[in-house]
């Protein structure tokens, strides 16, 4: 047996097995927690998702959301486990119809600066085969890899277990206290229980504990004792980081072996867990779970997980036998949070899904402290019940549950009725009420030996509290007593019943007077007079049985000062059979009606209707009784008022709200006729500013029209020409007023240089402005110089000729010129951007031209001309002015006989001749010169050659013959 327990406390040796592939038939290994040194605590456990594989099975909260991870602290963690059912093998051969079901919980503290990791295991080792349950803890050293568990002192022991060659000391007890060690009957409720605290020295202590139906056993109590003044000492759920040992930082209630790293095959199962933390408030439970567990090494096969609520609508695991898939059972979109607030500062609390109003479900109660609960629960529609801590019923409530929910819970179930009542046998119908306070639906049954005209059994809704009237009857029955049984039930089992005494009486008859009153209340006192010549004076309203003969006589009028209460019913009679009387009071208040008129007195009096006892009366003004807070009129116009005057009042009708003095002003006014206008004129009447229009005005009111621009839109205006009578009057009669005005429309003159034109003939600087209608406009073509080089030439002008008739937009394009000297003494060809033209002297150009001199000749006559032999410059762009030199030269039209040449000025010609040697010429024209002179051009030349014989020379010529032969003849002669 020794060896057995202590085989069994060494389960959980976690992080044994090996990974294979998955396989239903053939079950791989759980992961190692050697793999989990990559990645982070998120990214490991998604990875894990949909895998198929031999596991911890249950339910595990490691921090991780679908908002990202988290962190959790808190010093208690529950888990239950309910087994209806359950058949199991394992791979343990001292335990091999044995299953463990393991609280597992990390605990975190800070001791001289160092954080540690201590696993908890609180484990229920439970035969399926026998239905025996074991309790054992465990404690293991999470701070670092192979760290050991020392330096603890608790009911149990430290051994050592072999780990992957690791050799590693952890902490192990098993429970005897009652209810471990037992045989148990299904189904059963079984609950696990870890809390942490301090000792005085500050030192963790941790403790151990389970109720299986025999109340709650710590069986196990462990201080670790080198741990002095630790601090942050608390259960950690951390989603960021692993422990120094490379586990996860969860929660866990799950399945497994029963224990040395064990595999349970689940054969059949249907068990609920549930694992649910302490907020500070309540047990709470968790919003993010798996349905697998990662730090222990038992675990478990054929293990499929559901999603479950309980009637009190809180999620669990439902574990049944199947397919067995790692993945998640729900997170915090998918479940809500309610938070519900007392003035109770302890108790139990029981919430409930309306829709699953069983007996199980209202006695799931949840103790708290502080006034508040904090639930995990599925969305739908809830009853609540708040009881304190002497079990009194002190609050319920019906909540919708949707997303996260604050309900503050005050209203408490309860019942009030009177406790006797008398009624007549002669009476067909009486009536008792009573009052529910409940919030959420009440079913009401009545009961007992008198007839009911209610129906015995209804269902309302009650947000508060409810008067609730029940219509029974003794008719006929016999003097005595009854009783009317009351029950109100808003769960099976949770219930108020009251009992009321019904006195029946004869020979008397029920006496009914009520009454209302319209107004304020008041008391209102009646006296009977009895057959006994007795009488009482009673007090407003009476349900009395009274002898035959009984008269009674009511207050017909009750008055204080100047309030009173009348009624105009019948206030006096004498009870003979069942009477029922009900008077209807009209609070009055007195009332002086009366006027004033403001200006000269005249008109009539004014006629006044009020209510008097809810009738519509008429009266002239004086002192009157009128209704309270009825509505008076007053006529708003005085008689004698006529079409152009008249007596009016503003406030001529209202409510009676008072007694007192009711004052209606009359104002004297005059009809003032404005002529009709496009535009409605301002005027200051009585100093303020307002539209002036045909209308009704005060007598002695001052007006002054102002004389204002009035724009009917952007474009157009009126200007007031004058007033007539005047612009300033003061109303003491009738009044025509004439308004003269013209209409002007806006003109907008879009134009780079100053416009000119003739506005109605005048000739005016033409800007943007306003225009009277009618104007005849023609603007001017000017050319505007902005200096004797620059000017801007107008090309379009549109519209150039108008009449104002509406707003116009006058625009003006224009184009850029600049001078372009031409420094030439004849004129010059230009060709001006392909085109030629002929200047003298300078030219305009558009800016942007290009301009290029042409080589031309001017002829100034047929006789004489101008060549241009260089401009400079010689092409070039306008884009300012230019000065432009033009050479040239003068040449003129020379005739040398039938041969004409232009020869320019200051041309030296040389009239050259070849002639025979017996000719001799001469130029003859402007000049008269021999052949082969030179002369000057200086003007237009004709010349014509003219030879002749050279007599001269032939008589030279015949000398030179004649002398030689008269020398030969001579000397001939001499010698003969």
């Amino acid at each position: 047996m020794l060896r057995e327990l202590v085989i069994i406390s060494l389960f959980l040796t976690s992080l044994l097995l090996y990974f294979n592939p998955p396989s239903y038939n053939n079950p791989p290994s759980f992961l190692p927690y050697n793999q989990l040194f990559n990645g982070t605590p998120m990214s490991d456990l998604l990875n894990k998702l949909g895998q198929s594989v031999r596991a911890p099975i249950g339910i595990a909260d490691y921090g991780i959301s679908p908002n990202g991870p988290f962190i959790r602290n808190t010093t208690q963690f529950l888990g239950i486990v309910t087994i209806y059912n359950l058949t199991a093998n394992s791979t343990a051969s001292f335990a091999p119809n044995s299953v463990s079901f393991q609280l597992n919980t990390v605990l975190s503290y800070i001791s001289n600066g160092r954080h540690y990791a201590i696993w908890t295991q609180n484990v229920i080792v439970y035969n399926t085969l026998t239905h025996n349950i074991l309790f054992v803890d465990n404690l293991w050293n999470f701070t670092s890899l192979h760290a050991n568990i020392t330096s603890v002192k608790g009911d149990g022991n430290t051994s050592v277990a072999k780990i992957h060659d690791n050799y590693i000391r952890f902490y192990y007890d098993y429970a005897n206290t009652t209810g471990s060690n037992t045989t148990v009957t299904l189904p059963i409720k079984i609950m696990l229980l870890t809390n942490v605290t301090t000792n005085s020295k500050g030192e963790p202590v941790i403790c151990f504990w389970y109720n299986d139906g025999f109340g709650w056993q710590k069986y196990d109590e462990v201080t670790i004792t080198n741990s002095p003044n630790s601090s942050d000492v608390y259960f950690l759920v951390n989603g960021f980081n692993f422990t120094g040992a490379r586990t996860y930082y969860d929660a866990e209630l799950i399945i497994g072996g029963p224990g040395d790293g064990s595999c349970a095959y689940i054969l059949n199962s249907y068990v609920i867990l549930q694992l649910e933390y302490w907020n500070g408030h309540n047990f709470q439970e968790v919003r993010n779970t798996f349905n697998f567990g990662s730090d222990t090494g038992e675990t478990a096969w054929g293990a499929s997980t559901k999603f479950y609520y309980t009637f009190s609508g809180q999620p669990a695991v439902l574990l049944v036998s199947g397919q067995q898939v790692l993945s998640q059972i729900w997170d915090e979109n998918q479940v809500s949070t309610l938070s519900i607030r007392t003035d109770v500062t302890s108790g139990n609390i029981t919430v409930y899904l309306l829709s699953n109003q069983s007996l199980d479900s209202y006695k799931q109660s949840i103790p708290f402290v502080g006034g508040e609960v904090v639930l995990t629960l599925v969305k739908g529609f809830y009853g609540v019940l708040v009881y304190n801590s002497s079990d009194d019923l002190v609050g319920e409530a019906n909540v919708k549950v949707n997303d996260t929910n604050v309900y503050v819970v005050t209203i408490p179930f309860n019942m009030i009725s009177e406790n006797e009542v008398t009624t007549s046998n002669y009476l067909v119908a009486d009536e008792v009420q009573f009052k529910i306070t409940a919030d959420g639906y009440v079913n009401v049954s009545f009961g007992g030996n008198v007839s009911f005209l209610s129906p015995k059994m209804q269902s309302i809704f009650v947000n508060g509290s409810t008067l609730l009237t029940i219509t029974f009857s003794a008719y006929n029955f016999t003097p005595g007593i009854y009783a009317i049984i009351i029950n109100a039930s808003i769960l099976p089992g949770v219930y108020k019943v009251h009992t009321i005494k019904v006195i029946v009486l004869s020979n008397i008859y029920p006496l009914f007077i009520t009454y209302k009153t319209l107004g304020s209340n008041t008391t209102i006192h009646v006296v009977l007079y009895f057959p006994n010549n007795n009488y009482e004076n009673l007090t407003l309203p009476i349900k009395l049985l009274v002898p035959k003969g009984t008269e009674y006589e009511v207050q017909g009028v009750v008055t204080y000062g100047d309030v009173r209460w009348i009624t105009l019913n019948s206030t006096r009679g004498i009870v003979n059979f069942t009477t029922y009387l009900t008077l209807v009071y009209y609070q009055q208040f007195l009332v002086n009606f009366s006027y004033m008129v403001k200006g000269n007195q005249g008109g009539g009096e004014p006629n006044i209707t009020y209510y008097y006892a809810g009738h519509l009366n008429q009266s002239t003004p004086g002192v009157r009784w009128v209704d309270s807070f009825s509505h008076y009129s007053y006529s708003q116009l005085l008689p004698g008022s006529e079409k152009e005057e008249r007596w009016l009042a503003y406030n001529y009708s209202g409510i009676v709200s008072s007694p007192g003095v009711i004052l209606v002003i009359y104002y004297q006014q005059f009809y003032i006729n404005v002529s009709p206008l496009p535009f409605s004129p301002i005027a200051l009447i009585d100093g303020k500013n307002v539209s002036l229009s045909s209308t009704w005005l005060n007598y002695s009111t001052t007006v002054t029209v102002e004389n204002l621009s009035y724009y009917a839109n952007s474009g157009e205006r009126y200007l007031i020409l004058s007033v007539y009578p005047s612009s300033n009057f003061t109303v003491n009669s009738p009044l025509n007023v004439t308004i003269k005005y013209v209409t002007q429309f806006y003109v907008k003159v879009v134009s780079p240089i100053p416009l000119f034109a003739l506005v109605n003939g005048s000739n005016v600087s033409f800007t943007s402005g306003w225009y009277n209608y009618g104007d005849v406009v023609h603007i001017e073509n000017l050319t505007y110089y902005l200096n004797y080089l620059e000017r801007e030439v107008p090309v379009t002008i549109l519209p150039s000729n108008l009449v104002i008739n509406s707003s116009k937009v006058v625009t003006v394009v224009t184009v850029t010129q600049y001078f372009v000297l031409l420094n030439s003494p004849v004129p010059v060809t230009l060709s001006v951007n392909g085109s030629k033209i002929y200047a003298l002297g300078g030219v305009w150009l558009n800016a942007g031209s290009r301009v290029e001199v042409v080589s031309s000749t001017f002829y100034y006559s047929p006789t004489e001309r101008f060549v241009v032999v260089h401009a400079s410059p010689e092409n070039f762009t306008v884009n300012t002015s230019t000065d432009v030199n033009v050479n040239v030269i003068k040449e003129y039209l020379v005739r040398i006989n039938n041969f004409t040449e232009w020869l320019p000025e200051g041309y030296k010609l040389k009239l050259n001749a070849t002639l025979p040697f017996y000719e001799i010429g001469e130029f003859t024209g402007n000049y008269t010169v021999p052949a082969n002179v030179e002369i000057t051009v200086n003007g237009s030349i004709t010349e014509k050659l003219i030879t002749k014989v050279n007599f001269a020379l032939f008589g030279r010529l015949v000398g030179l013959v004649i002398f030689p032969i008269l020398i030969v003849i001579l000397a001939k002669k001499r010698r003969l």
